[in-house]
This record gives structure tokens, C-alpha cells and sequence, in this order.
């Protein structure tokens, strides 16, 4: 078996839409009176079903604790130690609760916690400091000469970006480089958002991966 997503049994659906789309920016796409959300989020499935839905079709009842429990969490990884700190400040303001502020742990991982409406906890952290992504940028921009793909790779960018030019690796590296370029790393791969697009470079070899519109 493999892990394929996760959900939250909810009392106030409507509420808990608006936290999660409004609050998280989650791509919830449901009305606010829907009976179940059904959202793939960075290749997990994430649900959020009414509790007396999933009673009337499991024939059972449940028990649910109320304010704040520590059953689970939801991780949220954002991009370096500063974007835990403003990321933090951001949701607070819009209504999250605050129960852990921003620190940084022995492990190396800046992280804090906040929780929705009704008491589940999402931790939201980073395990990249401001000098890393300032490093893992330089490198990649010091090797924008190697930078190629295959006629597939061509193809493949054009149609996701919908863009018609006659040169895509030359326009992929001058995105790269503008000044409004952020480029940070994850595993194997840079990647590089500018303009509402995310290009995908494998840091190995320098080849253009893939690119698409950001998604809002």
C-alpha cells in the first residue's frame, strides 16, 4: 500500500473551506456548502468531508474533540527560514490560530505551528537558510551556458507555457536571470519562478526538465 492522501472530518464545512482557501491558499474549487472537498494538493489528496455525512454513510456515530487536539498535523514546508517567520504573520493575521511562533529546532529546521478553526494543527516549516538559497542561486546562474534540453523537452515547454518562440532554452535562461527570478532547490532539481512560471532544471546535468504556469 501506498500513502495517498489525507482528510478532516469537519463540523462547519464553510468554514473550514474559507480557512483552507482563503487562509492556506489551497485550490479548493467546491462551493462553501458542499457536502466533501476533493483536492489534490502537490500530488496528495486532501479531503475535508462533513461529519454527519460520513456517519450517515458509515451508519455509525463518532466522537470529536473540541478546541485545540494534538491527534495529527498537517506539514507545510515553504521556502527558507524567512518565509516561515512572514508566512507565520500572514495566516495569524487572516485568522489562523497561533500556537507555536517561529524557532528554529536542533535538527536544523525552522518550523512553527498554527491550528484551523476547529483545533487540528498545521505546521508550517523550512529546512533552508537565507545563505543556502542565495548559494544554490549562484550556481545555477553561473552555469546558465549549460543549460539544454531534447526536441521533446522543446515541445513539452512550449505547449505548457503556451509560448511561441523559436529559441526556448534562450528564453528559459533569460528568465532565469532577471532580477525577479527566485530560484531555490528541492532534491535533484532547481527550480526557477518568475513571471507566473516555474522552470524545472535537474542540477546534475543542467537539462531543462520541464516548465509551467505558476498556479494561483
Amino acid at each position: 500500500m501506498k500513502l495517498d492522501g489525507l482528510g478532516i472530518f469537519v463540523k462547519d464545512m464553510a468554514t473550514m473551506v474559507r480557512f483552507y482557501r482563503d487562509v492556506l491558499g489551497f485550490e479548493i474549487k467546491e462551493d462553501e456548502n458542499t457536502s466533501n472537498v476533493y483536492l489534490k494538493k502537490d500530488g496528495v489528496l486532501f479531503l475535508l468531508y462533513g461529519r454527519s455525512d460520513f456517519e450517515k454513510m458509515t451508519n455509525h456515530s463518532f466522537q470529536y474533540t473540541e478546541n485545540i487536539n494534538g491527534h495529527f498535523e498537517i506539514a507545510l514546508s515553504v521556502e527558507n527560514f524567512r518565509a516561515v517567520d512572514t508566512t507565520f504573520e500572514e495566516v495569524v493575521s487572516k485568522g489562523a490560530i497561533p500556537i507555536l511562533e517561529p524557532m528554529t529546532e536542533p535538527w536544523g529546521q525552522r518550523t512553527c505551528y498554527i491550528a484551523d478553526p476547529e483545533g487540528n494543527l498545521v505546521e508550517i516549516g523550512s529546512f533552508n537558510k537565507e545563505d543556502d538559497i542565495i548559494k544554490q542561486s549562484e550556481i545555477l546562474l553561473s552555469n546558465l551556458n549549460k543549460l539544454h534540453t531534447s526536441a521533446l523537452g522543446v515541445e513539452r515547454i512550449k505547449k505548457n507555457l503556451g509560448i511561441d518562440v523559436e529559441d526556448v532554452v534562450t528564453w528559459c535562461k533569460n528568465k532565469i536571470s532577471d532580477s525577479a527570478c527566485i530560484i531555490t532547490k528541492k532534491g535533484k532539481n532547481w527550480y526557477a519562478n518568475v513571471d507566473g512560471y516555474v522552470i524545472t532544471i535537474n542540477s546534475y546535468n543542467y537539462s531543462l526538465i520541464t516548465a509551467h504556469k505558476e498556479k494561483y
